[in-house]
């Protein structure tokens, strides 16, 4: 079984930012209002790294 581990959801701009964790690494996701889910992608070494690297996608958005 995959399981994954969140690790943050948060509310930025309207955006809603969720960071995880699963067998292959780290990872951010950003879902937007309408309900789309738009995926980085890239696999991060930490959590922490996962949520920087999103909060820097959220306020490229703007």
């Amino acid at each position: 079984m995959n399981q994954a581990r969140i690790h943050l959801i948060v509310s930025i701009e309207g955006l809603t930012l969720v960071t995880y964790t699963d067998r292959h690494g780290c990872h951010f996701e950003v879902i937007d209002s309408e309900g789309a889910v738009h995926q980085n992608g890239r696999t991060f070494a930490s959590p922490q790294a996962a949520e920087d690297e999103g909060r820097r996608w959220v306020k490229s958005v703007d």
